[in-house]
């Protein structure tokens, strides 16, 4: 879901499976083709569509599995219940959601949490205008905690939120206008 230019559908379709992927950008979906063509892998694509994940084309319960790599952290509070319960119509019974979302011990979070959004705990708006690359300039960001991703897959046999953190070298955090920067992201594995 947010499949972009699609390498996470590349790297699983290098496996053998086959894969379809929503994204709300027609020049990413293009992207995404042209990689499968290079990779001789276009047989292994079903549906590459455009859409938003608040609201997909595709019937209940067609996919065995779902990816998101930082995409839902993105989305408002509305849109992200919206996507996670769109996570949930579209997994098969047993099938997996894998993930990869921002984590509130992010040093980005850490620096800003008293400018967050006062109706979305855990939300900032990252306008610094000093960056096209860095987080400080993505606009809406979420930062998950630990009970919010347990209570947004309510309902699934299990629920595996893993924390992953680490520091950047000190000459790559100043470069981001940062004495120390600490990487923190949670890494879920859920089986519906």
């Amino acid at each position: 879901m947010g499949c972009g230019a699609g390498p996470n559908l590349l790297w699983l379709a290098q496996k053998g499976i086959s894969v379809s992927g929503v994204d709300v950008s027609p020049t990413a979906l293009n992207l995404c083709r042209e990689n499968f063509e290079n990779a001789g892998l276009t047989h292994k694509i079903d549906e590459l569509v455009e859409a938003s994940v608040v609201s997909t084309p595709f019937e209940d319960e067609s996919f065995d599995g779902i990816c998101e790599s930082c995409v839902f952290q993105h989305l408002g509070k509305e849109d992200r219940l919206k996507t996670f319960a769109e996570v949930k119509r579209l997994l098969k019974p047993g099938g997996i959601f894998a993930a990869y979302m921002l984590d509130a011990g992010h040093s980005t979070y850490q620096l800003s949490k008293g400018e967050e959004d006062k109706t979305e705990p855990g939300t900032l708006n990252l306008n610094d205008g000093l960056s096209n690359i860095y987080l400080t300039n993505i606009g809406v960001a979420h930062f998950y905690v630990k009970e919010e991703i347990e209570s947004l897959l309510e309902g699934f046999s299990v629920v595996d939120p893993c924390l992953v953190t680490y520091f950047l070298p000190r000459s790559e955090a100043k470069k981001r206008g940062y004495e120390e920067y600490r990487q923190s992201m949670w890494a879920v594995y859920a089986v519906k």
